[in-house]
Parts: structure tokens; C-alpha cells; sequence
């Protein structure tokens, strides 16, 4: 950003953009909840909740939270949900983007 600002430049963050889209289907959000259930089994990124799915003209767009162990380095915790990700995105090839968001274990 360079100062002085333009007279009519917002002082507020802009908004993103949604993606223009409905929500998946019950079913289908719970066929994507099962498998990343599924892909997740035994490792240490688990409890995968708050599962959303979206569909849009360019596919679907997938939205989870999951709990990693204490133990995890923040690098580790980001290359295990890399490979969930890419895991599901293998395994349903009409999801085009998949957004996650790692929490700490429950207090």
C-alpha cells in the first residue's frame, strides 16, 4: 500500500468474494464427512468436524476442521493436512478445492 492513500481508496477490509454456489446435498456431505473420517483413521490429525461442502460451477468446494496431537510440530501438523487433502481431492476428483483449519487437541 503506498501513502498518502488515493482520496477514494476503502480504509476497511474488502470482503472476499464467495464462491457463487449451493450447498451440497445431505448425502453428499456425508459421503465427503466419512472418507475424510476414513483417510484420517489412526493418524494424528483427527476429529474432523464442522464438514462443509459447496457446489459451484467450477466443483466443489470442501471446508473441514480437524485436531492435531500436542505433540506436532505447526510443519508437521500443515504436511498432514496436505495429505488428507489431496487424499480426498483423489478420491472425489469433482472437488476442486479443498480449505481446511487445523485446531489444538480439546482443553
Amino acid at each position: 500500500m503506498q501513502w498518502p492513500l488515493p482520496r477514494r481508496a476503502p480504509l476497511w477490509p474488502l470482503e472476499p468474494e464467495l464462491p457463487h454456489g449451493t450447498d451440497a446435498a445431505p448425502e453428499r456431505v456425508a459421503a465427503i464427512r466419512a472418507a475424510l473420517a476414513e483417510i484420517a483413521a489412526g493418524g494424528a490429525i483427527h476429529d474432523i468436524h464442522n464438514v462443509r461442502v459447496r457446489d459451484t460451477d467450477a466443483g466443489e468446494i470442501v471446508n473441514f476442521h480437524c485436531r492435531a496431537a500436542p505433540s506436532m510440530s505447526v510443519i508437521k501438523v500443515h504436511q498432514g493436512v496436505d495429505e488428507i487433502e489431496r487424499a480426498l481431492r483423489r478420491a472425489f476428483p469433482s472437488i476442486k478445492r479443498v480449505i481446511s483449519h487445523a485446531e489444538p487437541p480439546h482443553a
